[in-house]
C-alpha cells in the first residue's frame, strides 16, 4: 500500500464551472438562429473530446434554417466562438465551490497537483489564471497534446509523467463519466465531484464528494495501492 503521490484535476466542471455556462451559451446561440436546442441535447458536449464536440456543433449548425452568409467557409467552432466572449474576464466567477480550500489543504499536506483536461492548453491556462490558481499546479496536460483524448487514459498518463509519479499513486478528481473512465483506465483512484445536471451516473468513481474541499480528507485516509481496482 502506498500513500498518495499527487492529485490530478479535470478542469471543466471540476476546477471551474464552465460546463453549465457553455451549455447555456449554446442553447441561447442556436435558439437565436432558429434551432430550439434542449438542455439535455446541449449537455451532450459535456466531458467530450474536441472532435466529438465539433461533430455536435456541425450537426446543430446544419439545422439552422437561414445560416448567416458570414459563416461561409468557417468551421463550426469558428462560427460559435464569438458567443463565448461573454465569459471573457469572468472565469474567476465560475471557480468551483471549495476550490481554494481544497488546494490549500493539499498544499499543506505536501501533495502536488496537476490538471488533465480535454481543453486546449490556452483554455486551461486562461481558466487557471482567471481563478488565480495557476501557481498551485505543477503540471498541465491537455487532450490536444496527446494521441487520444478522454475516455482514453493518455492525458492522465501524461499528467503523471510530467509530475514524475506512478499514476497508480495518484488521485483523479473528475465529474463526467468520460473523465472517470479515462482516469480509471490510467490506473488512478477516482474521486467524483457530485454532478446532477447532466445525467452522469458517476458509478465508475471510487468515491463521490459534494464539494472539492472534501478531497484532502479523502487523501488522508487513502492507501492507493489497496484502493484502486
Amino acid at each position: 500500500m502506498d500513500t498518495v503521490a499527487a492529485v490530478v484535476f479535470d478542469l471543466d466542471g471540476v476546477i471551474v464551472d464552465t460546463e453549465a455556462a457553455y451549455c447555456r451559451i449554446l442553447v441561447d446561440f442556436f435558439g437565436r438562429h432558429g434551432v430550439p436546442l434542449g438542455w439535455d441535447e446541449a449537455g451532450a458536449i459535456v466531458g467530450c473530446a474536441a472532435p466529438v464536440y465539433r461533430e455536435h456543433l456541425e450537426r446543430w449548425l446544419a439545422r439552422v434554417p437561414s445560416p448567416d452568409p458570414a459563416w461561409e467557409g468557417m468551421g463550426a467552432e469558428e462560427v460559435v466562438e464569438p458567443a463565448f466572449s461573454v465569459l471573457d474576464g469572468r472565469l474567476g466567477e465560475l471557480a468551483m465551490a471549495g476550490l481554494h480550500r481544497c488546494l490549500d489543504g493539499l498544499r499543506d499536506r505536501g501533495v502536488p497537483c496537476a490538471v488533465a483536461s480535454c481543453s486546449s492548453p490556452a483554455e486551461i491556462e486562461a481558466a487557471l489564471d482567471g481563478c488565480g490558481v495557476r501557481d498551485r499546479f505543477a503540471a498541465v496536460a491537455s487532450g490536444h497534446e496527446v494521441a487520444r483524448s478522454k475516455p482514453a487514459p493518455d492525458v492522465y498518463l501524461e499528467a503523471a509523467r510530467l509530475l514524475g509519479v506512478d499514476p497508480r499513486r495518484c488521485v483523479a478528481v473528475e465529474d463526467s463519466d468520460t473523465g472517470i473512465e479515462a482516469a480509471r483506465r490510467a490506473g488512478l483512484f477516482v474521486v467524483a465531484r457530485r454532478e446532477t445536471r447532466f445525467g452522469f451516473s458517476q458509478e465508475g468513481a471510487h468515491r463521490v464528494v459534494d464539494r472539492l474541499d472534501e478531497v484532502p480528507a479523502v487523501v488522508d485516509g487513502l492507501s492507493v495501492g489497496a484502493a484502486v481496482r
